[in-house]
């Protein structure tokens, strides 16, 4: 059983970098999935943590779709999302992904988004657009899934899905960089990622 640290969210915001990168930044993990999908299930942990929490979950499984990944939720499935505190995730430590790793393939994984942490979820029920001093629940979801389908940080700019870094009032999707990433690591129709696995 393996298991890794996913993310960190710095309590402070950063400036995202403005500066257009044209080279691939993904990094793979060496594992995958058996297939292009898996199915999950969500923990009462995480739906009883907000009212717009399922929206940002489903919105964020939307956008790994539109790669060819697919989520499917199924309430006997070993894979789990829930909320709390996990034993990886300290301080600043928004959400953390664990996979379980049989033989070089995939076969579990776990979410938790870290709700003791002090930092403050934006799910869409707090006003129209986000507020200055709240993360993003939808861009911390679609991170931690790219996780959980096989996908490292990527290297600099932090304007990307998978970068280490989340700013404060910022959205991001699931991007062109993380679209290679997977297509690369599912199907082979993209450029080879930069190489190492950056954790």
């Amino acid at each position: 059983m393996s298991k890794f640290k996913k993310w960190l969210v710095p309590l402070i915001g950063m400036a995202l970098l403005t500066t257009v990168y044209t080279a691939s930044a993904f990094t793979l993990r060496a594992w995958k999935w058996p297939a292009e999908s898996t199915t999950y299930k969500i923990d009462s942990t995480y739906t009883n943590s907000g009212t717009g929490w399922n929206s940002r979950l489903s919105s964020a499984i939307s956008g790994w779709a539109l790669t060819g990944f697919s989520y499917t939720q199924n309430s006997s499935s070993v894979n789990v999302i829930k909320a709390g505190s996990h034993p990886q995730c300290g301080a600043g430590c928004a959400a953390y992904t664990s996979n379980w790793i049989t033989g070089g393939t995939t076969t579990k994984f776990e979410i938790v988004v870290n709700t003791v942490s002090g930092i403050a979820f934006y799910d869409g029920t707090q006003g129209p657009s986000i507020p200055s001093n709240y993360y993003d629940l939808g861009t911390i979801m679609r991170h931690e899934l790219g996780h959980a389908l096989g996908l490292c940080h990527s290297a600099a700019p932090n304007s990307r899905l998978m970068s280490t870094i989340l700013a404060v009032a910022t959205i991001k999707s699931v991007d062109t960089d993380a679209t290679n990433g997977e297509n690369n690591k599912y199907n082979g129709q993209t450029n080879t990622s930069d190489g190492a696995c950056i954790p």
